[in-house]
């Protein structure tokens, strides 16, 4: 199995490749709760703050998944600019920004011209 070392240096190698080359942002996806699983809660800890440190340093912008029972879901948290919230109301979709705070959405989706046309409603 790949050291936690090894799965973030592969992570930021291929973000990198992606960029294409310096100055260019890209979007990325991090599942916490997949690396907890993987390397454990206390090895992945300093590596993911760091690369929240990091995205935001190269102007990245990057969404670290968590759920109810990551264990480090309150450390992530105190490390990103947003958190949010999505549940269910309803059988709706629904997103709630916690930092900076704001009302719950619903989300739907539009796929009249052929891809989705994401839109927020709020609910009050």
């Amino acid at each position: 199995m790949n050291s936690v070392e090894d799965t973030f240096k592969e992570f930021w190698r291929v973000v990198e490749e992606m960029k294409g080359g310096p100055g260019r942002p890209c979007l990325m996806y991090l599942a916490v709760e997949k690396l907890e699983y993987v390397h454990g809660k206390e090895s992945i800890l300093k590596h993911v703050v760091t690369t929240a440190s990091r995205a935001k340093s190269e102007r990245d912008c990057i969404s670290m998944v968590v759920n109810d029972t990551t264990a480090t879901k309150n450390a992530v948290a105190a490390a990103s600019d947003g958190h949010m919230l999505f549940g269910t109301y309803a059988n709706t979709l629904t997103i709630q920004p916690l930092r900076p705070s704001s009302a719950i959405n619903a989300v739907s989706y539009d796929y009249e011209r052929g891809y989705p046309q994401v839109s927020f409603t709020p609910i009050v």
